[in-house]
């Protein structure tokens, strides 16, 4: 921000601000990648689509995603919409109370960011919300399709000779599909609905309440976050399967179970293989002279 604006801490220029506008307005790139990454789901999963078709329709996400982020980014600077936006640079006028700057009301002219309330919801908010009914709306197909294959797939499966196994990961996989497909939402609307009210209120020309301010600076940045811990959730359960199945089929016996923990003791202590077997005929001694009467 610049430091002209009497903002604490602030220790920027205009040239500055109109950076850090730029990479905030290109961050609509990525609701529009998540919304592409919805409609992938729903190619493979509802509509079945073979990796030839989705290749064909992939092919146009990257040059319309680019092309339109980029629009709006760069436009930004000749039409002077990068100012103090109160916790950063962005779409938003100077002064701050000059008529259509942030609100339609207001009085005054505006030395920069005519219309930014017009140009927040046409670069920023209104494709947000398009993304996140999207997302919205594939993820609810895919859920209900998965759901209808799955009975689908026992249906058919009556008449045959189908095992508790082979029922309990039918169930495991379409509850993953749902689970997979619902999670992603939660990151959008937590993400996104506290600086939507905060927005709205600038508009309407009402102060912005506190706890909107907060939330928006605290949670607002998390979304890759959370998208990055939901995208890595299928394989922590694969890994957590694997390793419930692994401890179930280990050692039973008590002489097994006996060599299991004596070397998960060994990795503790990081003996080395020559330790190790002195400290195995160590013990077998002690054990022979133990039986001896």
């Amino acid at each position: 921000i610049p430091k002209e604006n009497g903002v604490t801490f602030s220790i920027g220029n205009q040239a500055t601000c109109n950076f850090q506008g730029f990479c905030l307005s290109y961050y609509i790139a990525v609701h529009m990648y998540t919304f592409g990454l919805s409609i992938y789901y729903l190619m493979v999963v509802a509509l079945k689509w073979n990796d030839h078709k989705i290749k064909r329709v992939e092919e146009w996400f990257h040059p319309i995603i680019i092309t339109i982020s980029t629009t709006f980014a760069v436009s930004g600077i000749p039409l002077t919409l990068y100012n103090n936006a109160n916790l950063w640079c962005w779409i938003s006028s100077v002064p701050r109370t000059c008529k259509n700057g942030l609100s339609p009301n207001g009085s005054g002219p505006c030395e920069r960011g005519l219309y930014a309330w017009i140009f927040r919801w046409a670069y920023f908010y209104g494709p947000l919300w398009a993304c996140i009914v999207g997302v919205t709306i594939c993820m609810g197909t895919v859920a209900y399709f998965a759901i209808k294959d799955e009975k689908q797939t026992r249906m058919f499966r009556t008449h045959h000779a189908l095992s508790p196994t082979d029922r309990d990961n039918l169930r495991i996989l379409t509850s993953d599909v749902v689970w997979q497909a619902f999670l992603y939402l939660p990151a959008f609307y937590i993400t996104r609905t506290f600086p939507t009210v905060a927005r709205v209120h600038e508009m309407l020309g009402k102060p912005i309440p506190y706890f909107c301010i907060f939330l928006q600076a605290a949670i607002g940045p998390t979304h890759g976050f959370w998208n990055a811990l939901i995208y890595f959730r299928p394989r922590y359960l694969r890994y957590r399967r694997k390793q419930i199945k692994r401890m179930r089929s280990g050692p039973t016996t008590p002489g097994s179970m006996h060599q299991h923990v004596r070397k998960i003791t060994w990795r503790i202590h990081g003996l080395s293989s020559a330790s190790r077997e002195e400290a195995a005929q160590q013990q077998q001694q002690q054990q022979q002279q133990q039986q001896q009467p």
